[in-house]
């Protein structure tokens, strides 16, 4: 029994202790021939075992963990605040003062004046009935083109006028067939039939400038109105009027004839302003209508 418990100390000592396990095992050796009791050699090699230092208790780790510290940037990096879109392009556009009020007008004009910006195209205003109608006739001459000496415009009359002769409209402001000569032209006047003898009347007041005879015209008379308005009263039987002479608007002038190229009793009647042929059938029709 003493011998097998010797040897099962022998044994733990050299899974325990096994760098001592042969020290250990001569030194017993020697113990047993010296015919020592055999409890000093169980003693002997107990004491020989090293006692195993206990394992520390664990830590428990405390709920609240502390947060890391914020890496702080690189000593080579360099570091960049946040910045809005517009300031990061404030430094590439260009500061504009924008006026307020009567001063933003008064800069948009001003603009305007100088030529830095283009002045907004104005709206067309619709034609008047009577020169749309006047075009339109027109449109059967695409061949012929506008007289240079010839507006198709209704300028407003700066006097009061009254209608030349109690009459209709025979023949047309502009293009026609030429009664006489059977060809295409430009007719400078309106003509108007009337019995022969009819009163004529001054378109508006002024002075005659002329009275007298021509071949195309017969007799016929001139008044300026002023601000370069000129009325023509031509083929007339009898003028009542003389050069230089003043006259009313609505005043007997003359009396209807034939005289010059004619193929019948008429007033041919034309109104200029500035040399400028205007369509007289803008304001007689009214007149007539009145």
């Amino acid at each position: 029994m003493i011998s097998a418990g010797i040897f099962i100390l022998l044994t733990l000592v050299k899974f325990l202790v096994p760098g001592a396990a042969q020290s250990i095992k001569d030194q017993t050796q020697k113990i047993l021939c010296r015919d020592t009791d055999y409890t000093q050699v169980l003693l002997y090699i107990s004491s020989l075992i090293p006692e195993r230092d206990e394992p520390a208790p664990p830590v428990l780790e405390t709920e609240t963990t502390p947060e890391p510290a914020a890496p702080e940037p690189a000593a080579d990096k360099p570091f960049y605040a946040p910045r809005s879109l517009s300031a990061s392009m404030r430094g590439y556009m260009p500061e504009v003062k924008v006026p307020a009020g009567e001063e933003l007008t008064d800069s948009v004009e001003s603009r305007m004046s100088d030529g830095t910006i283009a002045a907004p195209e104005p709206e067309p205003e619709p034609l008047p009935e009577a020169v749309q109608t006047f075009i339109d006739s027109q449109a059967a001459y695409p061949d012929y083109e506008q007289p240079a000496n010839v507006s198709y415009l209704m300028p407003e009359l700066p006097f009061a006028y009254a209608a030349p002769v109690a009459g209709y409209e025979s023949s047309g402001f502009g293009y026609r067939m030429h009664p006489i000569q059977n060809e295409v032209k430009f007719h400078y006047g309106t003509d108007m039939a009337a019995w022969s003898g009819e009163p004529i009347y001054a378109f508006a007041d002024g002075t005659v400038s002329f009275a007298g005879y021509s071949d195309s015209f017969g007799n016929y008379i001139t008044i300026e109105h002023g601000d370069g308005w000129q009325s023509l009263y031509a083929h007339c039987s009898r003028l009542d009027v003389s050069s230089g002479q003043s006259v009313e608007c609505g005043g007997q002038i003359a009396l209807v004839g034939a005289t010059g190229m004619v193929t019948g009793p008429h007033l041919h009647f034309e109104l200029t302003h500035n040399g400028v042929y205007i369509n007289p059938e803008y304001y007689i029709n009214y007149t007539w209508q009145a």
